[in-house]
């Protein structure tokens, strides 16, 4: 405890002491981190309680401290503030903690810090006889404190130990907190828990058990599946009651079918949470990451902020803001928990999912719970959903729950709590019939229950006991509950089922002024309809939005809608779509959505120029909000009205397709190759020069299209383009860059450096750094050669430079991870290492899969270099998941080759020789396969297979291009031709490898290491063995330098069997240096062969 504010000396002051009642039991009861981490937390909270008050702590006492304060009011305040939290955690469902508190004040001695004296011993010793929960004091603190607010009961003198008199004792009152929510519950929620709710005792324990989790910091996802009406949304509204009673923030989105607004559930929690939240809460985040959130939530921008820049790329767009969403919860949830509710994801636009997948693969604590509602009955194999439940299987954080009907005693239950009395036989009855006849579904049950109301059937007697009327024939018991809701809005009259059915179909919620101007109607006529329905509950208004209404329950709605004639329901649109037009003015934006679906729907030949259009407009709007799926309906569906019309405008079409190519690409949809090359051809032969350019570019991925062959329809297209752009224009420089990123396989290397560096060229001319950036990057793997590397190493450092100052994440990613290829073919792994750290903290920052891929493809290559062959394995099996995930069309071939060198490293080659052969006969053309398989055979001292694969190699030249894995497939070559002892294949690979001495292979998925090394070996196998001792020097000096133990073990090896006979000594050394080093990082094969070496010449043995 520090000196603080007490002088040293005598001096007067109120002591707390604290200690948990049981703490033995429950932390043996614990597993040991989790002990250690309840009690930390425990000590943390006690800090903060004393601190908050002015008190001083010194070390802790184990599961409590000590504390002195100058007064004893604070001294009283914090005591009440620890029993306080520790209520509040208890409540929060975590492990329960009964604390005691006792309290002295008088005269110490401060000794440094450190208080001796009587009223020191006396706080201790009461605090030990108090119970768990109980603030104990002297009757000191109670005569001093006597004004204040604090409540105080005498308990007695008690005998303490190490005092000679006995002390008057007294307890000191205090009341739980009532921490009001950060937001209160949203309107669709409170106004469900006003309704009675029964059963589902197992569902809601298990979903108290998730939010209990949540509050110990471990967000969860719980999907709750059910047919409509059966109770899913009523469950979740119990539950957030609860959980806001005790603080936690409580945020609601629904789906509406009829809307294709991308985002809908989280833009709706979301802007509840901006509008609703304590003040303070989240205006530093927002101020921090408006420029994310802008598109979901244009309140949040702030009046003097510029408009935020858009990123060339939308799927770092997108990613962006799925991460700004996430972080933003998880900001929140550092105040108090959250529980969010996402009504009916069975409508929810794919963007929408895809963000709560994206909310879980996050590795960040945060106390979130979600709790998503969907239709089971709707979820077909081919419905978004579908990929969802699938991933949830795999997701230890995410749980589906099914909810079925209530039981029989369930709706006696529900009777009873409506009338607040027993049932009787007539009560009883009925309730059976409705069970039966429901399925338990409370939803058509309470429907069911108003039907026989209000005609008549039933009725309650003064005493609130249920009786029937007139005969009750239980057969007669409507079929379906859109039956019975349809007898209940044809009992409000034709005026109300007229104005309803024009509700219908302006959609679930709906304004007065629109469905009044449909109607022809004044609004306080419709007004008047509109609350009889509300009065049976058919309808509701909207809490906070004057003028709105909302249908009380989905299926109501349908129902309504179900009921008007196919005709009827067309002319209803057209006339709700021209009404919205008149409303807005000019300003569509707004209600354009709302406007594409009214007009699609009138199915009127003379209108379909304006479906088109607002369907058109609509995926524009869709796109602009990075929310592509939806807008690949939107011009899918403009498309289909234009194959209807007579008269096309081919020029509208192209651009329609051109749209939905590009929107399919986000949407990861296969198609979108097809539809931009056709869109693409159709855009030349129109002439339309934007056109083609934007199928172009978007046709490409970011690299080659495969890794197997050219794609000649898209190299044709590109080719296309570049006839229509200006020379000088950024367009022509990322086209340029685009085909040679696509020619990477070519054979033609001259074309696709010439590509390369016309590109850079006209680039820097156009003055746009993004475009100079691209024109660097793309072709990252077509120029990444071993002639290329001084010009790549001056390139790429430009691009890094540049990027700095770019503000989109993805381009400065982009740009340091092409850096780390020159520089790691240099062996420069200081400013390597720096590029995968900067790489690694731009994809946490947008957390997009195709760059979560490729970094943790990189990571896996940096552990294995840095000879952590386990780290690497678990890595590429991460990224193989990840890759799978996210659609990676490469993943299988790239973890073949990741696996090869994992397994060449730990001396196991042999065990995935098989699996080697298995994708040889798939892809016989692949070099790397045929190089890695001799490789493989030879280690294995399968010395024919190895000879036969090397001599089919040999032959075709060793199917080596000059492309980006030259140096892969030459050193895995001529470490099978030196196995073997080919001296013919070992001389033609010496002459290959020569001028490039002073390179190392890397891939972007694997390190072959210094070429000096493999040059070392096949002088040695050729009995050039000074030339050799060259090689090896160099390459041990690379091997050091890049911190690599495996190829400094490798190189110690081959350098250590050269010098046996002419240098012993120095190759005892070597060889022993070389052992060790392996058997340290896994490394079996150089570990097993080094020992035999030093056996054959009498080395040095452990």
């Amino acid at each position: 405890m520090s000196e603080g504010s007490h002088a040293a000396g005598t001096t007067t002051v109120t002591v707390l002491f604290t200690d948990l009642a049981g703490s033995t039991a429950m932390f043996s009861r614990l597993a040991p981190e989790a002990a250690e981490n309840l009690r930390r937390k425990h000590i943390d909270d006690l800090r903060n309680a004393v601190t908050q008050h002015g008190g001083e702590t010194g070390k802790d006492l184990g599961d409590g401290i000590m504390a002195v304060f100058s007064g004893v009011k604070a001294g009283l305040d914090a005591a009440v503030a620890i029993q306080q939290a520790v209520d509040r955690h208890n409540r929060t469902g975590g492990e329960a903690l009964g604390v005691r508190v006792g309290l002295s004040t008088g005269e110490a001695f401060n000794a440094g810090g450190d208080f001796h004296g009587d009223v020191v011993v006396e706080a201790a010793r009461i605090c030990a006889i108090a119970d768990g929960g109980q603030i104990l004091a002297t009757d000191a603190v109670r005569f001093i404190a006597r004004r204040t607010e604090h409540r105080f009961t005498v308990v007695g003198e008690r005998d303490l130990k190490g005092l000679a008199e006995p002390v008057l004792v007294v307890e000191v009152g205090w009341d739980p907190s009532r921490e009001a929510a950060p937001v209160p519950v949203p309107p669709r929620l409170a106004r469900l828990d006003e309704a009675v709710f029964v059963g589902r005792q197992t569902e809601h324990a298990r979903l108290s058990d998730y939010l209990s989790a949540t509050w110990a910091g471990d967000h969860q996802l719980v999907l709750i599946g059910g047919e409509p009406g059966v109770g899913k949304t009523r469950l979740c509204s119990a539950l957030a009651a609860g959980a806001s009673d005790l603080g936690a923030a409580v945020l609601f989105g629904r789906c509406d079918e009829e809307l294709g607004r991308p985002y809908q559930p989280w833009a709706e929690a979301l802007q509840y949470l901006l509008t609703h939240c304590s003040p303070g809460l989240i205006d530093a985040y927002l101020g921090e990451h408006h420029a994310e959130l802008h598109r979901l939530l244009p309140d949040a921008v702030p009046d003097d902020a510029s408009p935020p820049a858009p990123s060339g790329d939308p799927e770092t767009e997108r990613y962006r803001l799925w991460t700004a969403v996430a972080r933003l919860l998880a900001h929140v949830s550092t105040h108090t928990a959250v529980v969010l509710v996402l009504d009916d994801i069975q409508w929810a636009d794919r963007e929408s999912l895809q963000l709560l997948r994206h909310l879980f693969s996050l590795d960040e604590q945060m106390r979130v719970l979600v709790l998503a509602t969907y239709r089971d009955t709707e979820v077909r194999a081919e419905h978004p959903l579908a990929d969802l439940l699938a991933w949830l299987r795999r997701e230890p954080r995410a749980a589906v729950l099914e909810l079925k009907g209530l039981r029989e005693s369930d709706i006696v239950d529900l009777m009873e709590r409506r009338t607040g009395h027993r049932l009787g036989s007539d009560g009883l009855a009925l309730a059976t019939a409705v069970w039966e006849e429901t399925d338990g579904n409370p939803f058509f049950a309470g429907e069911i229950l108003r039907h026989l109301y209000e005609t008549e059937a039933i009725a309650q007697q003064p005493d609130g006991q249920w009786i029937t009327q007139r005969s009750l024939d239980l057969q007669s018991l409507p079929a379906s509950v859109r039956e019975v809701i349809g007898h209940r809005v044809r009992r409000l009259g034709t005026e109300a089922e007229q104005i309803l059915g024009i509700a219908a179909v302006v959609g679930q919620v709906f304004d007065l002024d629109l469905v009044a101007a449909t109607a022809d109607r004044h609004e306080d006529q419709v007004l008047e309809i509109l609350e009889q329905a509300c009065a049976a509950t058919l309808i509701s208004e909207v809490a906070g939005a004057p003028g709105r209404f909302a249908f009380h329950h989905a299926l109501i709605q349908h129902t309504v809608y179900g009921a008007l004639s196919s005709t009827r329901r067309q002319r209803l649109h057209r006339r709700v779509a021209e009404t919205l037009e008149d409303l807005c003015g000019d300003d569509l934006n707004e209600r354009v959505v709302e406007l594409a679906r009214h007009w699609g729907e009138t199915a009127v030949p003379t209108d379909a120029n304006k479906a088109i259009r607002y369907a058109s407009l609509a995926g524009d709007s869709a796109m602009s909000s990075l929310g592509p799926d939806e807008a690949v309906r939107c011009y899918s569906r403009a498309l289909g009205v234009l194959d209807q019309v007579d008269e096309v405008d081919e020029r509208v079409r192209c651009q329609l397709k051109v749209s939905l190519g590009v929107a399919q690409s986000q949407t990861g949809d296969a198609a979108f190759r097809d539809t931009l090359l056709d869109a693409g051809r159709q855009a030349a032969e129109l002439g339309e020069a934007s056109l083609v350019v934007r199928a172009a570019l978007a046709v490409n991925r970011g690299f080659y299209a495969s890794s197997s062959d050219l794609d000649h329809d898209r190299i044709d297209l590109i080719e296309i383009a570049l006839r229509f752009v200006k020379p000088d224009s950024p367009e022509r420089a990322r086209l340029l860059a685009t085909l040679a990123s696509e020619l990477t396989f070519d054979p033609d290397q001259a074309r696709r450096k010439a590509l390369a560096s016309e590109a850079v060229v006209v680039a820097r001319g156009s003055g746009d750094p993004a475009a100079l950036i691209d024109a660097i990057c793309l072709p990252r793997l077509a120029v990444h050669l071993p002639d290329t590397l001084d010009e790549r190493l001056a390139l790429t450092a430009e691009a890094v430079s540049l990027a700095r100052a770019v503000d989109d994440p993805a381009l400065r990613y982009r740009a340091y991870f092409t850096r780390r290829y020159p520089l790691l073919m240099s062996g420069e792994i200081d400013e390597a290492d720096h590029c995968l750290e900067e790489s690694k903290r731009l994809v946490a920052e947008i957390s997009q899969p195709a760059l979560q891929w490729s970094l943790t493809l990189s990571r896996g290559v940096r552990a294995l270099h840095a000879g952590d062959a386990a780290e690497a394995e678990r890595l590429a099996i991460e990224a193989m998941k990840i890759g799978m995930d996210s659609g990676q069309p490469d993943v299988a071939s790239v973890n073949a080759a990741q696996t090869l060198f994992i397994r060449w490293h730990q001396g196991r080659l042999g065990e995935i020789a098989p699996l080697v052969e298995q994708f040889r006969a798939i892809n016989p053309n692949e070099e790397t396969l045929s190089a890695g398989l001799a490789m493989a055979y030879a280690e294995t001292s399968d010395v024919d297979a190895a000879r036969q694969v090397l001599a089919e190699g040999r032959l075709a030249g060793f199917g080596v291009s000059f492309d980006y894995i030259f140096f892969m497939v030459m050193s895995l070559w001529s470490a099978a031709a030196v196995e073997v002892g080919d001296t013919d294949a070992a001389a033609e690979l010496y002459e290959q490898l020569l001028p490039w001495h002073d390179r190392v292979g890397f891939t972007g998925v694997a390190m072959t290491g210094a070429v000096a090394h493999y040059l070392g070996r096949l002088a040695d196998l050729l009995g050039r063995h000074d030339e050799a001792s060259v090689h090896f020097a160099k390459a041990l000096s690379i091997h050091e330098r890049l911190r690599a133990p495996f190829f400094i073990a490798q190189t110690q090896l081959e350098w250590g069997r050269l010098l046996q006979t002419t240098e012993p000594d120095r190759a005892r050394g070597m060889l022993t240096r070389a052992r060790d080093l392996a058997a340290g990082y896994g490394c079996a094969r150089i570990e097993r062969v080094a020992g035999e070496v030093l056996t054959g010449i009498g080395g040095l043995q452990r």
